[in-house]
């Protein structure tokens, strides 16, 4: 079953491939592609006839590399992914739909620092609908570090927390 409704005309080796989440008979896979020849774009496309047919896929990110895509409980989609490297450095960004992935908020970065080369994403839900994110990144002096840090947390704190204005996280550090 077709999913990308763009074309992508490769020229060198991919960065990455898609993602998927499914919860029910909906799936969701998150993707870049270079249609209309612009830089590596993130699409979300979903399905709500158990993979039969995939609708009309939604931009999510503008100069986006390895998407991981995850759903809750509670019907919302996260897409994250890090830009493509400047100078072997780049940054995490996380989308997030709150009617199940038919439209996604702006992209937020979620890292405090510049990661180090190519940010490889990955997140997953937990049993209690928490959202978890990691990827590799050199944090305050910390070379080859693995970042973790509560995506729900970040988006949706509890009404006493008292979050950073640009929701930019404080994750926590595993050296390697």
């Amino acid at each position: 079953v077709r999913v990308s409704h763009g074309r992508w005309i490769l020229d060198a080796c991919p960065g990455t491939g898609p993602s998927g989440a499914a919860r029910g008979d909906t799936l969701w896979v998150s993707y870049m592609d270079q249609r209309n020849n612009t830089a590596q774009t993130i699409y979300v496309s979903r399905s709500t006839d158990g993979g039969a047919t995939f609708g009309t896929d939604v931009k999510v990110g503008d100069n986006g590399n390895f998407p991981s895509l995850v759903a809750d409980g509670q019907g919302r989609v996260y897409c994250l992914w890090s830009d493509v490297p400047r100078n072997n450095r780049a940054n995490v960004y996380l989308a997030a739909s709150e009617n199940g992935g038919a439209t996604f908020g702006p992209p937020v970065r979620i890292n405090p620092d510049t990661s180090i080369v190519n940010a490889q994403v990955r997140c997953v839900v937990a049993p209690n609908d928490s959202v978890y994110c990691t990827w590799r990144e050199e944090i305050s002096s910390y070379r080859n570090s693995i970042a973790f840090t509560n995506v729900k947390q970040l988006l949706y704190p509890a009404p006493s927390s008292d979050v950073h204005e640009s929701r930019v996280s404080t994750p926590e550090l595993f050296s390697i």
